[in-house]
């Protein structure tokens, strides 16, 4: 299974225009790809190039289904909505399940977006996969952890579940969710590599980075930056890692560890101030 994760920013490169089209090029240069994990998505949000971008990549990518997560949904004077979040792709017949988990918004004076998370559970081989894509606060490290927890805690839900022993009332919306043997989270986490919430996050928190993975199985793989290669105005500190790859440290096994074969981050492209990333995991 291949998985892409991208912050898009609205499509916005680093030209300062907006593209759709560039982002469709760029995801199609990793050639086929099961599940698209995209954040900062826009629909009809004029400041964001006003497009229905949802729709424009649902609309290309024709042998996925979409799964669309959005913070907010404003009706306009045109009688169009604008939304803003995250949406996930996933090669048919892949899909087996999905749903939309709103992240914690405390009150406060600082800048604040409404961040989601979009679960999609997926067909690995014969394993259901439960892919998490998600975007956390930027402006507030204690709003970030909150949304941290949240998010463990969607992973500590779906792991445990298993089909009830009688199955005969298991219709309807009591029908049981596939049962995930793996939770995998992706996304921009608005996270330093060097910083204490990285810490907590491998740490107690409990999810192991799959990058950390790789690097024991290729030594030789130095870390790739993920953000501010060549946006210097928003990121002034340069180059650095923010966006990641995670599964659940509990889940892990000398044979889990072996399925990680390989991220691919694509620095080559200003399409976003963000870098595309390829996880490849076998089963």
């Amino acid at each position: 299974m291949k998985v892409l994760t991208w912050n898009i920013q609205s499509t916005k490169g680093c030209d300062e225009k907006y593209d759709p089209q560039r982002i469709i090029d760029v995801i199609e240069s990793f050639g086929e790809v099961d599940v698209i994990c995209l954040q900062e998505v826009a629909r009809n949000v004029p400041v964001y190039g006003g497009a229905d971008q949802r729709q424009v990549f649902e609309d290309h990518f024709t042998t996925h289904e979409g799964v669309w997560g959005a913070g907010f949904s404003t009706r306009r004077e045109d009688g169009r909505r604008s939304e803003f979040g995250n949406l996930t792709l996933v090669r048919s017949p892949l899909l087996l399940d999905s749903r939309t988990h709103f992240l914690p918004w405390p009150a406060g004076d600082h800048p604040r977006i409404p961040r989601v998370a979009v679960e999609t559970t997926v067909r690995l081989g014969e394993i259901p996969v439960t892919v998490l894509n998600s975007h956390l606060a930027f402006h507030n490290s204690n709003e970030r952890r909150d949304q941290m927890l949240a998010l463990t805690d969607i992973r500590e839900q779906i792991l445990p579940h298993s089909p009830s022993a009688d199955n005969a009332d298991q219709i309807g919306a009591y029908e049981q969710p596939p049962v995930s043997q793996q939770v995998l989270l992706c996304g921009d986490l608005n996270i330093a590599l060097e910083s204490d919430e990285y810490e907590q996050l491998v740490g107690e928190n409990g999810w192991a980075d799959c990058w950390g993975i790789q690097a024991e199985l290729n030594s030789d793989d130095d870390r790739t930056a993920t953000c501010g290669i060549y946006d210097h105005v928003l990121w002034p500190q340069g180059a650095h890692i923010r966006d990641y790859f995670l599964i659940s440290r509990e889940r892990l096994s000398t044979d889990a560890d072996a399925n990680v074969s390989r991220i691919t981050v694509n620095t080559d492209t200003d399409a976003s101030d963000h870098q595309p990333l390829l996880l490849e995991w076998l089963d």
